[in-house]
C-alpha cells in the first residue's frame, strides 16, 4: 500500500535522476530506495523510470505522479504542523520568478498584494531561466514571471515589462568616456556576463559571433553584484541590466547604454498551455497586470 515514504523516496529519485544520489540525500542505502521504487511501480501498475546503467529517466507516468505526490506530501506537512487548525491560515501560492524580477517590482508590490489578498501567502522562488522553464513545464508551479524567448507550443504568455542591457565600466577605462557602447567596442575587451543558464545568453553570443566580435570572457556569474564589483576593480567591463545597475551604483564606475542596439530583456507572466491555474494563481495574475499598469510611471526609468 502506498504511503508517505514511497512518495518521499520517489520525489528524491525524480529530482536527482539517480538512486545513489537520492540515497545520499536521504541518508539511507541505495538498496532501500530501489526496493521502495519497485514497490511503488507495482502499486501504480506503471514503470516510473527508464533505467540505463546508473542513469534514470522519468517516464510520462512519473511526471504525472510527481505533481500529485507533491500535493499529498504538502498536505502531510500541513497536518503535522497543525496549521490547518488555525482559522487565519493563509493559502500558500508558489510563484516562480527569474532572478532579479522582485528587484524591479519592489517591496511595494508585495505589500500591496498582501493587502489586497490577505488570505494568500505568496512564496516567491527565484531561479535561473532554464531551470524555471523546466519546473513550470513539469507542473511543479502554476504561474511564473520569466523572460523570453519562450516556446509558444508549451507556454502561454502575457507581456509585463522590458528592461535594457547596459555596461558598467571603470572611470579609468578609455571606453568610459563614450556616451554609449557599440558591440564592436567589446572586441578583445575583458567582459563579465550573466551565465549560460539564462535565456538570452545564447542570443547575445550569436550576435557577437555574427559580427566577428570576440570579447575576452572573464567570468560568467549568476549575481550581478559580482559583475559590478569586478567592473569597479577595473578587472573587466560588466554587462548588466539597467534597473539592477542603477540600484547598485559602484564608486568610480559609469553606466552606459548600448549604441543603437535593441538589446532588451522582456518579461512575461507565464502559464503552461492547456493548464487551468487555480483560483489563487488567477488572482495573482490579475493583480500583477493591474498593479503594473497602475504603477508603470513609478517604476524604473533610465535617468
Amino acid at each position: 500500500m502506498i504511503n508517505q515514504r514511497h512518495l518521499e523516496y520517489f520525489l528524491k529519485v525524480y529530482q536527482y535522476k539517480s538512486i545513489s544520489k537520492a540515497a545520499e540525500a536521504l541518508h539511507i542505502s541505495p538498496q532501500g530506495i530501489s526496493k521502495t521504487i519497485l514497490s511503488l511501480e507495482e502499486e501504480v501498475g506503471e514503470v516510473l523510470f527508464d533505467r540505463k546503467g546508473k542513469s534514470l529517466t522519468p517516464t510520462p507516468a512519473a511526471t504525472v505522479l510527481k505533481h500529485h505526490a507533491q500535493k499529498i506530501l504538502d498536505e502531510y506537512e500541513l497536518i503535522q504542523s497543525r496549521q490547518f487548525l488555525s482559522p487565519s491560515r493563509k493559502i500558500p501560492l508558489k510563484i516562480l520568478t527569474s532572478c532579479d524580477v522582485l528587484s524591479y517590482l519592489t517591496v511595494a508590490f508585495i505589500e500591496d498584494f498582501q493587502k489586497a489578498h490577505p488570505d494568500i501567502l505568496p512564496i516567491f522562488n527565484e531561479t535561473t531561466d532554464k531551470i524555471a522553464q523546466q519546473i513550470l513545464q513539469d507542473e511543479e508551479v502554476e504561474i511564473a514571471i520569466l523572460p523570453g524567448p519562450l516556446d509558444p507550443e508549451i507556454f502561454s504568455t502575457e507581456y509585463i515589462f522590458s528592461c535594457h542591457y547596459c555596461f558598467v565600466i571603470n572611470t579609468s577605462h578609455y571606453l568610459s568616456q563614450k556616451s554609449s557602447i557599440r558591440l564592436e567596442d567589446l572586441h578583445k575587451e575583458p567582459l563579465a556576463i550573466r551565465g549560460r543558464e539564462y535565456s538570452l545568453y545564447g542570443i547575445h553570443q550569436n550576435l557577437l559571433s555574427e559580427r566577428g566580435i570576440v570579447p575576452i570572457q572573464t567570468i560568467e556569474a549568476s549575481n550581478y553584484s559580482i559583475i559590478h564589483h569586478m567592473a569597479e576593480a577595473n578587472l573587466c567591463i560588466g554587462s548588466s541590466l539597467d534597473y539592477i545597475a542603477f540600484s547598485d551604483p559602484r564608486p568610480n564606475t559609469v553606466i552606459l547604454p548600448f549604441d543603437g542596439e535593441t538589446m532588451m530583456k522582456t518579461f512575461y507572466v507565464v502559464q503552461k498551455n492547456k493548464k487551468t491555474p487555480g483560483a489563487e494563481a488567477q488572482k495573482f495574475r490579475r493583480f500583477l497586470l493591474d498593479w503594473l499598469n497602475e504603477h508603470k510611471d513609478q517604476l524604473f526609468r533610465w535617468p
